[in-house]
């Protein structure tokens, strides 16, 4: 009687054993399809994810969201080529936090028309200028920044004393002509460094440019140092992040932002 006993007993504990550990199971998978609320803003799906963040291969994101529609902008990229920016390290992280952006956008000259340019060490030349009217998808402006990471006049070097120079370009009735709109909303020049410092001059120039409200300046520095200061006194907005998850956030929440300013045809706010 007592061993039926202790087997009803076991039997009954078994089933419930059973049930508990198929509820966990269900809550797990429940939770494992929770999107990230990051990756929520930007409409993202776990494949996209996966794409994005494979920093080896940088395999092509061809997507487009809900923020694309209409969404027309002019944005003119300067990304610091110096050695504070190593390409071994940085040419993914930064790429892939750029497209991570633009990946929520239409590029071609009729919608987010881009510029992009490198910021290269003193002792490297400024090979090519920017120009607007020069991307059309996502895959001719992922692969033309990441190759740009890799200077092609020998190595990398150290100063930032020829950012100015692509600061002025802004101002530059050429560079204008290649594909400026006064029409679209918003006008932004992203400018991307870890602990580089822009020098007096840059930050001379990013005045002159702010108050011809031509373009807002936006600096992004990733895991800066003591040149935070030096990055505000340039920047109509500036944003930190020290980790690639706090780029992936950041990348959803200025695309929010862009869109926000094109849709009520304004420039972004910070």
């Amino acid at each position: 009687m007592i061993l039926s006993k202790n087997y009803h007993n076991y039997f009954i504990f078994s089933i419930f054993l059973l049930f508990s550990i198929f509820k966990i199971y269900e809550a797990n998978n429940e939770y494992r399809e929770q999107p990230n609320i990051f990756y929520k803003i930007s409409n993202l799906n776990k494949e996209d994810i996966v794409k994005q963040m494979d920093k080896k291969f940088l395999k092509p994101v061809e997507r487009q969201s809900y923020l694309s529609s209409n969404i027309k902008a002019n944005i003119y990229v300067i990304a610091d080529g110096s050695i504070n920016v190593l390409s071994n390290i940085y040419a993914d992280i930064f790429t892939n936090f750029l497209m991570g952006f633009f990946n929520n956008f239409e590029i071609n000259p009729s919608y987010v028309n881009v510029a992009f340019t490198m910021s290269p060490g003193d002792n490297n030349m400024w090979l090519y200028l920017p120009s607007f009217n020069s991307f059309y998808g996502n895959t001719s402006l992922r692969d033309y920044i990441h190759s740009s990471y890799y200077p092609l006049d020998g190595s990398q070097s150290f100063g930032q004393g020829q950012l100015k120079d692509m600061l002025k370009m802004a101002l530059n009735n050429q560079f204008l002509k290649t594909g400026y709109n006064d029409s679209y909303k918003p006008h932004i020049i992203f400018y991307l460094t870890t602990t580089s410092s822009p020098d007096y001059d840059a930050i001379y120039q990013s005045n002159i440019i702010r108050n011809s409200n031509k373009f807002k300046i936006i600096s992004i520095g990733y895991q800066t140092k003591n040149n935070v200061y030096a990055l505000q006194s340039m920047s109509d907005c500036f944003y930190r992040a020290d980790t690639e998850d706090d780029l992936s956030a950041l990348s959803s929440a200025l695309a929010s932002l862009v869109t926000y300013a094109s849709n009520s045809g304004i420039e972004l706010q910070c």
